[in-house]
């Protein structure tokens, strides 16, 4: 079985970032990803997707560090569906991506290159990083509604 996803697009807004009672840092991103499709009246039309990732550990602290809203952004992961209670008892449900590579795009000649460099290096630990410290049932707990 397979369960693998990679989006490129843009930030919605600033990441935000976390930790859990044992250290662990989770930052969220929604990433807008446009499409571009001929509509009915057979004029292009651009229609855009919003997709909510969730990065972890190194990964986190570094996404909060060099990411803002509008930073063009690819990543890798898998995606998981999450199910909770929010606060007035109703049953929620979301599904969004687990990031396991970030990889910073765009951006300006030496900002762009220190990014890419600091991406490299820990590209090949965040898989490897969020297994070791992450339990989804006892470390990640949605906390608001889905915004979109």
């Amino acid at each position: 079985m397979i369960n693998s996803v990679t989006i490129a697009g843009n930030l919605g807004q600033d990441p935000d970032i976390r930790y859990t009672q044992s250290g662990l840092a989770i930052a969220n991103l929604n990433i807008a990803v446009n499409e571009f499709a001929k509509g009915q009246n057979g004029e292009m039309e651009k229609r855009t997707h919003w997709f909510r990732a969730t990065a972890f550990g190194r990964t986190a602290e570094i996404a909060v560090e060099y990411l803002k809203k509008g930073s063009k952004v690819c990543i890798a992961g898998q995606l998981v569906q999450r199910s909770w209670q929010d606060q007035s008892g109703n049953n929620r449900s979301s599904v969004e991506i687990r990031i396991n590579q970030l990889e910073l795009l765009g951006g300006n000649g030496a900002q762009e290159s220190q990014d890419r460099s600091g991406t490299e290096a820990y590209q090949a630990s965040a898989q490897r990083q969020a297994q070791q410290h992450f339990n989804p049932d006892a470390d990640y707990v949605p906390t608001e509604d889905i915004p979109f």
